[in-house]
């Protein structure tokens, strides 16, 4: 991928669950916790699975203000050189934190800080403020935003904790969270 002077590339790590952000240099901007738990872990990038892996383009933060998504939720799309969504039958897929069933979803620290999704990758609404901030910035600029989320490392620890989630009930989780 070549990255143009303002634009940005995110990775998302499922292993050790870490957002990164990058400028087109290649500095790190920001480095926070993400999730990718979904209501169906135990199917290989099936319906309603994991996001699939592969580069995206982020389209514009949208204002979203819902327990589900928290204060903003930006979609992902393929990109022309990757096709993923497209591959894998999925749509509706992006970036916000919330989540249905706690407590609090639209504090800036949810408590708990995770709970699982349809597909989305989830964040800490504070660290998902800090990444719509730097995404507004570089499209603003006339950048894109683009994320990659990586194929998971068979057999790698993770660093995920299965009391970090709520138990949220299928049919109480919004459509494509």
């Amino acid at each position: 991928m070549t990255l143009r002077p303002n634009d940005l590339h995110l990775v998302f790590a499922r292993g050790p669950n870490r957002l990164k952000v990058f400028d087109a240099k290649g500095k790190l901007l920001l480095n926070v916790e993400c999730r990718n738990k979904t209501v169906r872990d135990n199917e290989r990038w099936g319906h309603w699975g994991p996001c699939p892996p592969g580069t995206y383009v982020l389209a514009e933060p949208v204002k979203a203000n819902t327990p589900p998504f928290g204060p903003w939720f930006i979609r992902m799309g393929d990109w022309a050189e990757c096709q993923a969504m497209h591959a894998y039958r999925r749509e509706g897929i992006g970036l916000h934190g919330g989540g249905s069933g706690l407590p609090n979803p639209m504090a800036s620290h949810q408590s708990p800080p995770f709970v699982v999704t349809h597909g989305c990758l989830r964040l800490v609404n504070f660290d998902l403020e800090a990444v719509v901030k730097k995404v507004q910035a570089s499209q603003k600029r006339g950048g894109m935003a683009y994320i990659t989320v990586e194929e998971p490392v068979p057999g790698a620890p993770t660093a995920e904790a299965e009391d970090d989630y709520l138990d949220v009930p299928v049919e109480e989780l919004a459509p494509g969270e």
